[in-house]
């Protein structure tokens, strides 16, 4: 058996880390179901990207630019909306 290492942080057998999981036919979404699937299909880690909302809530994303393409905002914008305000968009 091979082992692998990571700073102090000793595997035992070959695992791989999701990025961020998928749904359907996207590739990456950073969402609940995605997560869901990610461990159904046998991950033990899944990297995520986080965002902070201006009220103190994490949101799932990889970053302000490509929220504010998604949604059509400027990312000054979506940076200072609180939590339910991003909801509704």
């Amino acid at each position: 058996m091979k082992t692998f290492y990571n700073d102090s942080f000793v595997h035992g057998d070959a695992m791989y880390i999701a990025h961020g999981g998928g749904v359907n036919n996207f590739v990456y979404t950073n969402s609940f179901e995605a997560f869901e699937d990610s461990v159904l299909k046998g991950f033990k880690f899944i990297e995520i990207d986080l965002l902070e909302t201006v009220d103190g809530h994490l949101v799932g994303g990889h970053g302000w630019p490509e929220l504010s393409k998604l949604t059509g905002r400027t990312e000054e914008e979506l940076k200072n909306m609180p939590i339910q305000q991003l909801k509704s968009l």
